[in-house]
């Protein structure tokens, strides 16, 4: 099975996240696509977030077909690294083929991961 993993702040999420993810979907022929908010970014410390909770009622009302949220980063309650999330979904799903999507905001600062 082909896996997208796309992790975000989504605060709130917004038309920007959901074309992603349908582009996704469709150009590399996911068969599901995990939208996975985090607790806490480690970028963004200071900025006010919504609620976990809020976050993934939120998502839940836009969810397209062949989506899913996954609530991981929020249930740990801590400072969300994406390394952890990966191992964590690579573990998760050990025989199907995962791709990482990144929003073009997150690129400029991808180094610093």
């Amino acid at each position: 099975m082909k896996i997208g993993i796309f992790g975000g702040t989504f605060n709130p999420v917004h038309k920007g996240h959901m074309k992603l993810a349908q582009y996704a979907i469709e150009e590399l022929k996911l068969d599901k696509l995990l939208l996975v908010p985090n607790h806490i970014s480690p970028y963004k410390l200071k900025q006010k977030t919504i609620s976990g909770k809020d976050k993934l009622n939120m998502l839940s009302l836009v969810l397209e077909d062949k989506m899913e949220v996954c609530d991981f980063e929020i249930k740990r309650k801590n400072i969300s690294y994406t390394i952890d999330t990966i191992k964590y979904l690579k573990n998760k799903y050990k025989n199907d083929e995962l791709f990482f999507l990144l929003g073009s905001d997150n690129l400029p600062k991808l180094h610093k991961w």
